[in-house]
């Protein structure tokens, strides 16, 4: 195996909505949709109705392979046929994620809540430099240890304390039960346009992350890697950090890997919201289960 560019992470759950079986009207005008519009299916089956709305500009490939990529992100597979500006997906059951199964025996229109944040939900993707100059300057019953994936990380109750300068943030960490904020420069190094792929694959009998960044993300990527050697560099999902891994060398062929202590469903969370980022202009007609 060829040296392998690595940073290495923990990884939180990925929240997604819980939802139910929900029946609805097949389109917005009442009016029942063709069932031959959808790709056939064997046993039982999750059929969904998308409308791209008259806003979105993309073509209807482009939002089919940003439709694709949602839903494989969460471990599911699915086909797709289009028709006008309407999207008809068949989701098997054999291959549905544990939120997902949990989302069926929960409360009403759960399932449409769950496919309609999947889908819909515009999710942000950025990674920036984290402020290890202020926060290795703050005195220690401010910060505690974030442990080895996040470094030092700040208290909730002595976040009004802590002096920014214009160009710096305290972001909340995305941590089960707790209240903890990191010091990150707020300037964007990569956003969620940069990432071309990621994907899950096994090393070392261990799930591993293989992220491919476009042309203009390999530039920028292998630039402040080379220049930020031994600093944090946080990965932030809409505002919260995820996690802030330290960059331990120059990466400059526009692929890397993400590591550490992550089970195969953790790991396909993870690639979720890498391939998940951005969004498009959709909305969510039906679902029938049968």
């Amino acid at each position: 195996m060829k040296t392998i560019s690595m940073i290495t992470i923990f990884l939180t759950g990925l929240l997604l909505s819980q939802c139910k079986k929900d029946v609805q009207k097949p389109d917005d005008n009442g009016s029942k949709i063709n069932k031959t519009h959808f790709p056939k299916s064997d046993g039982k089956t999750i059929y969904i109705v998308l409308r791209k709305t008259s806003k979105e500009t993309r073509s209807s490939g482009e939002i089919k392979k940003f439709i694709m990529r949602r839903i494989s992100g969460s471990g599911m597979k699915a086909n797709i046929n289009i028709k006008d500006n309407y999207f008809y997906v068949t989701i098997s059951v054999k291959a549905i994620p544990k939120s997902l199964k949990n989302a069926f025996r929960s409360k009403k229109n759960g399932v449409k809540n769950y496919f309609k944040n999947l889908l819909e939900q515009k999710i942000k993707i950025t990674l920036q430099l984290v402020d290890s100059d202020l926060m290795a300057t703050l005195p220690p019953g401010i910060t505690v240890t974030g442990g080895s994936h996040f470094g030092k990380v700040i208290k909730g109750t002595y976040k009004s304390q802590v002096k920014l300068k214009s160009n710096q943030g305290l972001y909340p960490i995305m941590k089960k039960g707790q209240k903890l904020y990191m010091s990150i420069n707020n300037r964007v190094l990569i956003h969620g346009g940069h990432i071309l792929s990621a994907e899950v694959e096994q090393v070392k009998g261990k799930p591993w992350i293989h992220i491919k960044f476009t042309n203009s993300g390999a530039y920028y990527f292998s630039r402040f890697t080379k220049r930020y050697i031994q600093e944090r560099l946080a990965v932030l999902v809409n505002g919260w950090v995820l996690a802030a891994p330290t960059i331990s060398e120059h990466i400059p062929d526009g692929e890397t890997w993400i590591a550490g202590k992550m089970t195969q469903k953790r790991a396909l969370q993870l690639a979720a919201y890498f391939n998940a980022s951005g969004g498009a202009g959709i909305k969510l007609i039906s679902i029938t289960f049968k």
